[in-house]
């Protein structure tokens, strides 16, 4: 995202960016995820998924099962995903936000950075 960003802003001039650039990679982004929902659909199950869906040993309730049996792991999930959802927030958006509105350095050059 922050590669899209910086070539977007390198290469149209800010009033373009300000006026519609900027839903270029949102654009890109459904195109991915259009792309990536036909790949899933394509796929086929694995033989043990199947061999467990035809012989009824599938769980009714696997959301609830998980929690009850494994929520330390969850919570251990979780937490490790939240330290990483902050340090990448914090290195890759509020640091060229304060790169471009404190420091007064260009965004596209602090999206390259």
């Amino acid at each position: 995202g922050s590669a899209i960003a910086s070539l977007i802003t390198n290469i149209l001039p800010k009033e373009a960016v300000d006026d519609w650039g900027w839903r270029i990679a949102f654009l890109l982004g459904i195109a991915l995820g259009l792309f990536g929902l036909y790949l899933r659909i394509g796929l086929e199950e694995p033989p043990e998924f199947e061999m467990l869906k035809e012989s009824g040993g599938l769980s009714k309730t696997p959301i609830r099962e998980a929690f009850r049996n494994y929520w330390r792991q969850i919570l251990t999930v979780t937490g490790a995903t939240v330290v990483a959802a902050v340090n990448f927030y914090l290195i890759f958006v509020y640091l060229t936000t304060y790169l471009s509105t404190e420091t007064h350095v260009l965004l596209s050059s602090a999206l390259d950075i």
